[in-house]
């Protein structure tokens, strides 16, 4: 047997083994508490676990709830911000209906204080009146107590006609005067009647006076509304106008841009005489060779015929120029029509924008005069408020001159009365001469009557007193009558406004005539561009003209060629045949000397045509500064308009916030109730969001104590976790032992 260490491999195999099983026994019972033990400590980590899940349905819960609590506190906050707006909208439209209300009332008190002036008026004008009844009464008491005098005295006539014949004797020459004294008296009395009726036909025609002055003032104002009227419509037909004016010119600037390609045309045309000016003159440098050939081949009549041919081929090349020159001629005169049909064009547009500068400056003078009309339309309005208060107060004196003439009327016919009585009186007096008792009691009779006389001229007074203070009144009327006077000194100062808008408008006529002028001088120029294409037309008659010589040249020279064929079997026809050939060279001199005219006259034509173009320019400059003007001044113009609009359109809105106003301050009432629901809205609102905020902020706290408790779960599941991994290494090193011993063991 092997020994290791001192003792035999079997019994330190038996060691081991009996090792083993011991171990593995004490594992064994170990491993049961363990497994409780592990079981236990899953059966927490589950319900950890589980808490864990439920404490973290509740945080979303809670998160949810928070979130929900949140937009609701958002949507309370805008709620609450749009509550107080309109609270704020709504005290301010409370406070400005208070502000209407204010002015409503003050226009309300000044509204009562016109009524009471009214009512005082009123008052007065029936105190007046009162007066005046009062007056009529006491007149009224006054007759019946002259016509109860007049029955005592008629019954005293009838007692002192008994004692007639007893009084005829003793007549007194003192009643001769009282009766005297008392006829110079009623004489005085008819005077001054005399004399207030005068005054009263005074007054009444001054009245009348101041009635027609105020009817030819109301006629006045009438013509003033009707001007205005029609200065109105006037504007709007030079508004129609301008409006017009302005397509037309927008039609005119249309067809200048259109012709901007006829300009482009007119500069190819020009470049195009240019290359056929530069070709007539090589032409005509040709034609010098071939004259210099000719004479060379009138030396040689060998070659007749080439130079025949190229006479030929010229004569063509000349033909084929006279078409071109026919079509140029043809496209200068429709080039002429279109700058013809131009000029008319700018010469319109030279009218429209000085029609349109007439018609600005007469709407500007139409609105100057729509002012001042409006100006003196308020002061009349005025002027005719305060005649209207004037014709009302000379009703009033109307009314009381005519009470007063039936006063008048009244005292009269009481005064002729007793004149009649008084004149009864001095027939009885004059019966009653001869007895002293009647003449006594006639005494004390006149002196009652002396009484009443005075009593009368104390009315008489009264009544001039009155006149008098209607005659201060009248000085009134007049006073204010020379106001009407200063409105019709304005009046004539309006009409010489107008004269100098008139003086205007000839200024104008004037500018129209120079306008006229400028027409004319440019149909001149016109003229004599017609006299031009007249040159132009004669011009190509001449060259017609060319043709058919040329055509007559083409036939000579068949008749040359002819006579050349001759000529070779003839040499006596070969002067002929020269003199024919001088002839030619004396023809083609003659039309390369036309040619050199028609190139001059293709260069005047050219110059012509730049010139044209030039002042085409000018005038277009010019129509593009007159529209430029008439832009600003259309601008203006409704700049102008847009203001009146904006004016009248301020005017209504004034008059409609007017209205608003009153059913705002009828509204009023029902506002208040609102305001104060809404105030006691936003208070319970204000409330219910404390008590939000209070609920938010104990959920948030309620949030951090289960975050704690979340996290302190945590921990004992990550405590758990580590003490079942820690008890998980043991068990594993106890498996791996038991696995080593019954290896050995087998």
């Amino acid at each position: 047997m092997s020994i290791l260490l001192g003792l035999p491999i079997v019994s330190i195999l038996l060691f081991v083994l009996a090792g083993f099983l011991l171990g593995h026994l004490v594992w064994y019972k170990d491993r049961s508490g363990d497994e409780k033990k592990i079981l236990e400590l899953e059966e927490k980590y589950a319900a950890s676990n589980g808490t864990a899940e439920t404490h973290r349905q509740e945080f979303l819960e809670l998160k949810k709830s928070i979130n929900i609590q949140a937009s609701d506190l958002e949507q309370l906050r805008v709620e609450n911000r749009d509550l107080s707006d309109a609270a704020k909208s709504a005290h301010a439209d409370l406070q400005a209906a208070v502000d209407r209300g204010d002015s409503l009332a003050d226009q309300l008190q000044t509204a009562l204080q016109d009524r009471e002036s009214a009512a005082s008026l009123q008052s007065q004008n029936q105190e007046v009146i009162r007066q005046a009844g009062d007056e009529l009464g006491q007149q009224s008491k006054l007759i019946e107590e002259l016509r109860g005098k007049n029955a005592k005295q008629e019954s005293d006539i009838a007692e002192l006609k008994k004692h007639l014949e007893k009084a005829v004797a003793a007549a007194n020459p003192d009643a001769d005067r009282v009766v005297i004294d008392l006829k110079g008296e009623l004489a005085d009395a008819q005077g001054t009647i005399e004399q207030l009726r005068g005054e009263l036909v005074d007054t009444g025609k001054s009245q009348q006076q101041a009635a027609a002055e105020l009817q030819q003032l109301r006629e006045q104002l009438a013509e003033a509304s009707k001007q205005a009227e029609q200065a109105a419509t006037q504007t709007d037909e030079l508004t129609g106008v301008v409006t017009e004016k302005a397509t037309r010119i927008e039609e005119l600037e249309g067809q200048l841009q259109a012709l901007s390609p006829v300009k482009q045309e007119l500069e190819q045309v020009n470049e195009l005489l240019d290359r056929q000016k530069a070709e007539a003159l090589q032409k005509a440098e040709f034609v010098k060779k071939q004259q210099a050939e000719i004479e060379q081949l009138r030396k040689t009549p060998q070659d007749v015929q080439i130079v025949l041919d190229q006479k030929k081929t010229i004569v063509a090349q000349l033909e084929q120029q006279q078409a071109k020159n026919q079509d140029m001629r043809v496209t200068l005169g429709e080039q002429a029509k279109q700058i013809a049909l131009l000029l008319k064009d700018q010469d319109a547009l030279k009218a429209v924008s000085a029609e349109k500068d007439e018609l600005t400056n007469r709407v500007a003078a139409v609105e100057a005069a729509k002012q001042t009309m409006e100006a003196t339309l308020a002061e009349k309005t005025e002027a005719l408020s305060k005649l209207r208060q004037t014709s009302g107060k000379l009703q009033n004196i109307q009314s009381e001159n005519q009470s007063l003439s039936a006063k008048l009327k009244e005292f009269t016919s009481s005064n002729a009365t007793l004149r009649t009585t008084i004149v009864d009186k001095n027939k009885e007096i004059e019966e009653l001469k001869k007895s002293e008792d009647q003449i006594t009691r006639l005494k004390s009779e006149l002196e009652n009557s002396s009484r009443v006389i005075k009593t009368a001229g104390d009315e008489n007074t009264r009544l001039t007193q009155l006149v008098s203070e209607h005659q201060n009144e009248i000085a009134n009327l007049k006073t204010q009558m020379t106001e009407v006077n200063r409105y019709k000194s304005e009046l004539s100062s309006m009409t010489e406004q107008f004269a100098a808008q008139q003086a205007a408008n000839g200024e104008l006529r004037g500018f129209n005539e120079k306008q006229a002028a400028e027409i004319a001088r440019l149909n001149k120029e016109l003229k004599q561009i017609d006299v031009l294409e007249k040159q132009l037309d004669s011009r190509a008659g001449e060259l017609s003209q060319m043709k058919e010589q040329s055509q007559q040249q083409t036939k000579a020279f068949g008749d040359q060629r002819g006579e050349v064929q001759r000529l070779r079997s003839e040499l006596e026809e070969f002067e002929n045949a020269k003199r024919h050939l001088e002839e030619a060279t004396q023809k083609v001199r003659s039309l390369s000397a036309e040619r050199q005219q028609l190139a001059q006259s293709h260069a005047e034509l050219d110059k012509q045509v730049k010139k044209l173009t030039t002042q085409i320019g000018v005038q277009s400059n010019d129509a593009d500064d007159l529209r430029r003007q008439l832009e600003t001044k259309t601008k203006a113009y409704d700049q102008a308009i847009h203001d009146s609009r904006e004016f009248a359109a301020s005017l209504n809105q004034q008059k409609t916030a007017i209205q608003s106003l009153e059913r705002d301050l009828q509204s009023t009432k029902t506002l208040q109730p609102e305001n104060r629901r809404l105030q006691d809205k936003v208070a319970e609102l204000s409330s219910a969001l404390a008590e939000l905020g209070s609920e938010h902020e104990q959920s948030l706290a309620a949030n951090a104590k289960a975050q704690d408790a979340i996290r302190q779960l945590q921990n004992e599941v990550h405590e758990s976790a580590n003490t079942i991994r820690e008890l998980r290494r043991p068990r594993g090193s106890v498996f791996k032992f038991g696995d080593d011993d019954a290896s050995r063991a087998a």
